[in-house]
């Protein structure tokens, strides 16, 4: 083969391979050919149901995708009774606890939220004759769900999946109710249920023109 041949047959072969790496890159999903940054909360959107005890909108903040929610310490001067997010029958503690957070989240520009995922865990401790217990729920962009009621345990997770629909660029709100409770007789019994990390995780993927 001359090297005139030879030439004109890589040049060829390399022609192909770059239609072929073409062809595949335009058959990816839109996620896969491009990537979105993190989302941005709205300035000033995270607030709390409950001022000054359990959820605590001054120590909730977003890393990167995920809002990682706060949680108040110490004890009420005014109560006598903990402010964390903890139900218990012990004595300086509330046996009920619910509270609501609120905010705004935007995606990053030339794309949309695409899912919405919450986690949360935490742990109990029953003696005897006790129970504890507790649930949370959501509405993402005024569409309301029930995330999951607690056992034993107060782990949950949920996710909600969005459509890239006309107000894609405007701020998602998003409110989320936590609740837990503890119950025991009076003297033959105790139960503490605590909750710890929750995280909102949020997913985009580039909106279509």
């Amino acid at each position: 083969m001359d090297s005139l041949t030879w030439n004109q047959l890589m040049r060829s072969t390399m022609k192909f391979a770059a239609v072929l790496i073409l062809s595949v890159l335009m058959s990816l999903p839109a996620a896969a050919q491009t990537a979105c940054g993190p989302v941005t909360i709205v300035s000033g959107s995270i607030v709390d149901g409950v001022a000054g005890r359990w959820i605590d909108s001054a120590t909730t903040s977003l890393v990167g995708n995920s809002l990682k929610i706060g949680f108040n310490t110490g004890m009420d001067a005014t109560t006598w009774k903990y402010k964390e997010f903890i139900a218990s029958t012990n004595a300086f503690y509330h046996t009920t606890i619910v509270d609501t957070l609120q905010f705004a989240v935007t995606a990053p520009v030339g794309c949309y939220i695409a899912k919405v995922s919450y986690a949360q865990h935490g742990a109990s401790s029953i003696s005897r004759i006790g129970k504890t217990g507790g649930s949370a729920s959501w509405i993402v962009g005024g569409k309301p769900a029930l995330i999951g009621i607690a056992g034993v345990l107060p782990t949950m997770v949920g996710s909600m999946d969005l459509q890239p629909g006309a107000d894609a660029t405007k701020p998602l709100v998003i409110s989320i109710t936590i609740s837990l409770f503890a119950f025991s007789t009076p003297t033959l019994g105790s139960a503490t249920v605590s909750l710890s990390g929750p995280d909102v995780l949020f997913e985009s993927l580039p909106r279509v023109p």
